[in-house]
């Protein structure tokens, strides 16, 4: 339970941290001196990545939720 959640909030917040990093890194390109062709890079592939970082960071929060629950209902029981 308790791993479990650790490492898909692990990787769901990679996830969310490199999209967020690919959606920047125009503007990273132009604080080094490079001219990028766009001040935001929207791609739809780093939309989906963020999105998939995003529901395994839900899924963990779940994940640990039904870990408190069912520890509860094991002290009635």
């Amino acid at each position: 339970g308790a791993a479990v959640s650790r490492g898909l909030a692990a990787v769901g917040g990679l996830l969310v941290a490199g999209a967020a990093a690919a959606l920047a890194m125009p503007l990273l390109q132009r604080s080094t001196g490079l001219a990028p062709l766009r001040v935001i890079d929207l791609d739809l592939a780093g939309i989906v990545i963020a999105g998939i970082g995003c529901g395994l960071l839900f899924l963990a929060r779940l994940v640990r939720h039904a870990g408190a629950l069912q520890q509860e209902l094991d002290a009635f029981f």
